[in-house]
């Protein structure tokens, strides 16, 4: 028994002959896809993108960190004694 497939239209991203490029519907559609995503996302995108950038530039500099504050915590035993 087959049963018809429901799964929407079926689409290639093939140029099927054509030469490639992007229509002017195609630029128009995409604009408001990203338009709306922007608008969903508002200020907790920004926070997340944010928090992004912190843990990005904090990762980066991790083990510099840490060999920092050894070398101070060495530096002020060694002072104390």
């Amino acid at each position: 028994m087959n049963h018809p497939s429901t799964a929407g239209p079926c689409w290639s991203t093939a140029a099927l002959g054509e030469p490639p490029g992007t229509s002017a519907m195609e630029l128009s559609g995409l604009g408001e896809h990203l338009a709306l995503c922007k608008g969903l996302g508002g200020r907790l995108l920004a926070l997340r993108c944010g928090a992004q950038a912190m843990h990005a530039f904090s990762a980066s500099r991790f083990m510099t960190t840490i060999v920092v504050m050894s070398t101070f915590v060495l530096a002020c035993s060694l002072a104390t004694t």
